[in-house]
């Protein structure tokens, strides 16, 4: 790597190709059977930084041949490029579009692309192949588009339309990384579209209005002036109520970890004292810090190279968020990696049936063979007397059905005297179904 970065680096081109085991005009492995290893990728990646038209070849091949791994390596190697021929974009495109899938997610191809070629973003073909990505890849094709710098018209309106459309996604996270990339690109435009969602009669869209207080300016979630504020907050719906004062907290602890990372990518001088001042905020992130928080640090330790000291103190925040994370079980239960769903629907018992509101929340599998886990809150039809009730916590299981769904089984854990029943779903998930 040493010899590339030479000025004379030409010279030593026959050797390099003779160490990774490919011809001189680097159009690919010699024998076409080699193992793309990392250190081979890399390689390649620094002859294409010396002369990229002479080596796109080489390292389109790489791009289209290479695990994912190798091909996490080279990203890194090439956020120092400046510029891309076509054919290089194209190879990106086509593995970012063949890797994403409802089980797999190399994420970081989003942010590849972005550097690359960030109309590719908005492409038509990203959009029709969106409907089968991991929950992962939307939250990281949302960054890709919410961190592109461009007064690009065109561009602009077709990312805002992207992401109104992700922020209804099924997804707690997704829709929550769409907001917040809109607050970034069109801040109006996200108090306009909380505003009508807040005001609709539908209590679904009532319930997005309610998560999306954590993601709008803080002058509207910051008191109780706001008029759709106060009417979330008195919604007749408890899940609304409940929604609403979560994201308040929410917001509020996203506003007091956006002031602590600052304080922390403040310290540049590599005396420990430094960091002794600043050390409460750095242990107080572990506490609070999110996804975000961890991003954020990340990307002040790529861009700014702190002194060591300061890295390996950074790098323990960013552990301890992680690990905090883990075991938060407030995630899971308001499901950031859930898919929550509310649709109308009926509710089967000993061949008794009720209509019901239904209000799931479902974890994928993490494989195709496996269902994954559901569950949720069921709201019975008022007419529902104390009799059905106990008959149907009683019965051995339920079955869960709507319009255009599937029907699934169901076990009722708890029943309260308003009609309300707690589900463990038992058995695949009732999805919807073409009609």
């Amino acid at each position: 790597m040493f010899l590339i970065r030479r000025t004379a680096w030409e010279q030593f081109v026959p050797l390099v190709c003779n160490w990774i085991g490919w011809n001189v005009e680097m159009e690919g492995a010699a024998t076409g059977k080699r193992r793309i290893d990392a250190w081979r990728a890399w390689l390649v990646g620094e002859l294409f930084l010396k002369a990229s038209e002479r080596f796109a070849p080489g390292l389109t091949y790489v791009l289209e041949n290479c695990d994912e791994e190798s091909c996490y390596q080279l990203s890194r190697c090439l956020q120092r490029a400046a510029t891309f021929p076509s054919p290089v974009v194209d190879a990106v495109q086509r593995r970012l579009l063949g890797s994403q899938n409802a089980h797999g997610s190399p994420s970081f191809l989003f942010g590849m692309l972005a550097r690359m070629d960030w109309s590719r973003l908005v492409s038509d073909s990203l959009s029709t192949a969106r409907g089968r990505w991991t929950i992962e890849a939307k939250v990281a094709y949302v960054r890709a588009l919410g961190g592109v710098a461009s007064e690009d018209s065109a561009f602009a309106g077709r990312r805002l339309s992207i992401l109104d459309a992700l922020a209804s996604d099924g997804a707690v996270m997704v829709r929550r990384s769409a907001s917040l990339a809109i607050l970034k690109c069109a801040p109006e435009t996200l108090v306009g579209l909380w505003r009508v969602r807040a005001r609709s009669e539908e209590m679904q869209m009532r319930v997005r209005a309610a998560e999306m207080v954590e993601c709008v300016p803080q002058e509207v979630w910051s008191g109780d002036e706001d008029a759709d504020l106060l009417r979330l907050r008195q919604d007749r719906f408890r899940i609304v109520r409940a929604t609403v004062s979560e994201a308040c907290q929410q917001a509020e602890r996203r506003s007091r970890a956006e002031r602590y990372v600052d304080r922390v990518k403040a310290v540049t001088e590599s005396s420990d004292d430094e960091i002794f001042k600043v050390f409460p905020y750095g242990e107080a992130l572990v506490k609070i810090g999110d996804g975000d928080t961890i991003e954020a640090l990340r990307m002040h330790l790529r861009e700014r190279e702190p002194p060591l000291n300061v890295d390996g103190w950074i790098c323990r925040i960013i552990k301890g968020i992680e690990k905090a994370r883990e075991g938060d079980k407030r995630e899971v239960t308001r499901g950031w990696d859930a898919i929550l769903e509310h649709f109308d629907g009926i509710l089967t018992s000993n061949g008794v049936s009720f209509d019901a509101a239904f209000h799931l929340w479902r974890i994928p599998g993490d494989a195709p063979s496996r269902v994954g886990q559901w569950g949720g809150t069921v709201v019975l039809d008022s007419k529902v007397s104390a009799s059905d009730l106990f008959r149907i916590f009683e019965a051995d299981y339920v079955t869960v059905g709507g319009w255009a769904r599937g029907v699934a089984n169901a076990i009722v854990t708890k029943t309260r005297h308003d009609a309300v029943l707690i589900l463990k779903g038992s058995g695949r998930y009732p999805s919807s179904v073409e009609t």
